[in-house]
């Protein structure tokens, strides 16, 4: 690991002693001293992102950089129920340093890289959402091609600034850079898009990518019908999870909070059948910001939505 690599904090993970809770089974491991030898269970391994830089550059709200440490404080109370059949591992975070951006994307891909390497599945807490490029990198180092499902309001796929440095709205233009470097096709469907929120542009870049849309009032009939495509035709999945789809009154703690968002229920059955295709490598849970949270109500969506993934993935990589 490089300097931008920080060790995990057992003292994040606490809660209830009234059953099996997350906290119960945790393990911490620094990637900078240890490596997984050979398990017996399906694993898998929180990641933090620690990145305020992109969504700065994109002149959004600040905080995100907070997020991965109130996500892990969320998770830790909850119930494992038949997760106790699985090994979960804290393996530390990358942070953003000295505002480079560039730098901490690449070694957030080689610790996603390195945990696809070892069999650990990679569930990766945001930060803004300038995660996503740096966690393909890692993707694209084991898959020629991974298809792309982003749960999100905006399609962020803007261009790269006049410095050509990205930000938290340019992760997927980037993604499709790096597989026309490579000759190969960029597969990307984004769901819960609000058009008040992404200009003609984007949508004419998007177009232009075969971008396959949901628009986020029409997300409860269309969503399900665009994942099975995906699913039909595509082999790997990386899912990624932007908290301003859904509705204020349920995701406050967000850079752009959406007043016509989607509801958290709405998305439940999606990340199931997404869960059972056997085909999604990683995870990723991107923007939430704390300080603009309300009852920490946005960290516990943000938890819960990883919980319900895993419970349904349990027993698929069994």
């Amino acid at each position: 690991m490089h300097k931008y690599y920080q060790p995990p904090e057992k003292d994040l993970w606490k809660g209830r002693e009234d059953g099996e809770r997350f906290h119960q089974v945790i393990q911490c491991l620094d990637l900078s001293k240890e490596k997984l030898e050979f398990q017996d269970k399906p694993c898998y391994g929180f990641l933090g992102f620690v990145s305020d830089e992109g969504v700065r550059r994109n002149e959004g709200r600040m905080g995100a950089s907070e997020g991965p440490f109130a996500i892990r404080k969320s998770l830790a109370n909850l119930a494992l129920h038949q997760l106790v059949e699985a090994k979960f591992f804290d393996v530390g975070n990358i942070v953003c340093e000295d505002q480079n951006l560039e730098e901490a994307q690449k070694q957030l891909g080689e610790a996603v890289a390195s945990l696809l390497n070892q069999n650990v599945f990679p569930i990766v807490l945001g930060g803004g959402h300038e995660s996503a490029w740096g966690i393909h990198q890692g993707v694209m180092e084991l898959h020629s091609e991974c298809a792309v499902v982003n749960f999100d309001a905006h399609l962020d796929l803007r261009p790269l600034l006049e410095d050509q440095w990205g930000t938290s709205g340019t992760s997927f233009s980037q993604i499709a850079e790096g597989y026309k470097n490579r000759g190969k096709s960029f597969h990307y469907t984004c769901l819960g898009v609000q058009k008040a929120g992404n200009t003609s542009q984007l949508f004419e870049t998007a177009e232009k990518h075969q971008v396959k849309i949901v628009y986020a009032e029409n997300f409860c009939l269309g969503a399900l019908g665009r994942i099975q495509e995906v699913i039909s035709y595509h082999k790997p999945i990386h899912l990624t999870i932007c908290l301003d789809v859904f509705a204020a009154a349920f995701a406050p703690g967000v850079s752009a909070p959406q007043a016509f968002g989607i509801l958290p229920k709405d998305i439940l059955t999606s990340l199931s059948l997404l869960a059972h295709s056997k085909k999604v490598v990683v995870l990723d849970i991107a923007e939430l910001s704390p300080q603009h949270d309300r009852d920490g109500i946005t960290a516990k969506l943000a938890s819960n939505l990883i919980a319900h993934f895993l419970y349904e993935h349990i027993h698929i990589v069994k």
